[in-house]
């Protein structure tokens, strides 16, 4: 890492500022509202979590950070501004400039992400030389280095092998090695355990925690699961139908949560505790329809809590505490959630 990547690194403050983002897709059935006005901020050195079911738009909210969506078909709209400078401005030549060597992604599935012609080596190698000018002896010594500071035996065997010869575990640390390698700013996780066995998937997230600590680099890490965010993140945000619908620092969201769709996202966590072959639970009905999505709040036809008001007016975030917003008209915890709780059995106070 060169002087000047270790001296950014270690500045505080606000590194990215995201303002009023909308992404939709047009199509031969409509306008597809994948993300559709989201406002946050990340500090340096930051860990932050996205959280939602698939298709609530939080994959698309970090390709589009980053600009990695088409140019075709699409409505772009707010702004994203990064250590100041906007880049959805920004031309594609000046943002190749900035993908790998200050934003980085761990895509979600390595074996497509990975090119399957190409050997390992060649391509961790490629950024090192494109971005910070490494001679090929150079790049194949911080290569190994990288290989094995994400815990890949024999990187000397590795570096000459292709993605089809190694693991799934092992594609998706060479897929972390590949964002580290030029020391970015900002490390963007999309589902990095994906596929992977529980004992891997915890490696994994050990593993880039261990990366972004030792680098001093903030994260963003996207996951449909609440269990995944809840060790490795400071702030989480939870997205609904190409919304935030609550933001709060990972300690303040599970134990005062307020959206119903955030206590149901964490009722459906599988419990240790629980008998084996205990039903798990499901959060009914489906995801809204992001071209016709539903008047007033977006999860008002699967909300055991929701009434008229629900249905007819949307929500606005609120402030529950000074960092911890919610967009909800009867949250957990009011007078509409007891008494719900109440007929159905439950014990209100609890989640």
């Amino acid at each position: 890492m060169s002087t000047l990547q270790t001296a950014f690194r270690r500045r505080t403050g606000t590194l990215l500022r995201v303002e009023d983002l909308v992404t939709h897709f047009v199509t031969a059935g409509g306008v597809v509202r994948a993300v559709d006005g989201v406002t946050f901020s990340l500090d340096h050195g930051k860990r932050l979590g996205v959280v939602g079911e698939s298709g609530c738009g939080k994959t698309i909210l970090a390709r589009s950070i980053m600009g990695l969506l088409p140019h075709r078909n699409v409505i772009r709209q707010g702004s994203v501004l990064f250590e100041g400078t906007e880049l959805t401005t920004m031309s594609l030549k000046d943002r190749q400039k900035i993908w790998g060597a200050e934003m980085a992604m761990i895509f979600q599935d390595p074996m497509t992400s990975l090119n399957p012609v190409m050997k390992i080596g060649k391509q961790l190698a490629e950024p090192l030389r494109i971005h910070l000018g490494s001679s090929r002896e150079n790049a194949r010594a911080i290569v190994l280095k990288l290989l094995e500071d994400v815990g890949i035996p024999e990187p000397e065997k590795r570096f000459d092998q292709y993605a089809h010869e190694l693991s799934g575990g092992m594609r998706q640390r060479i897929m972390i090695a590949m964002a580290l390698a030029c020391g970015p700013s900002v490390l963007f996780a999309d589902e990095p355990t994906t596929a992977l066995d529980v004992t891997v998937q915890a490696q994994i997230l050990d593993l880039i925690e261990d990366q972004c600590r030792e680098r001093e680099m903030a994260l963003v890490l996207v996951t449909h699961d609440l269990g995944v965010v809840a060790g490795h993140t400071d702030q989480i945000i939870v997205m609904y139908a190409g919304k935030i619908i609550e933001v709060a620092p990972t300690a303040s969201l599970f134990s005062k949560m307020k959206m119903p769709y955030t206590e149901a996202l964490f009722q459906s966590i599988p419990k240790l505790e629980d008998p084996s072959h205990t039903r798990l639970t499901a959060i009914g009905g489906r995801p809204p329809n992001l071209i016709l999505p539903p008047e007033g709040c977006r999860f008002s036809p699967r909300c055991p809590y929701a009434t008229d008001k629900c249905r007819t007016i949307e929500p606005e975030l609120q402030a529950a505490e000074p960092d911890h917003l919610y967009a909800c008209h009867h949250p957990v915890g009011s007078d509409r959630w007891s008494e719900v709780q109440v007929s159905l059995g439950r014990r209100p106070g609890g989640h």
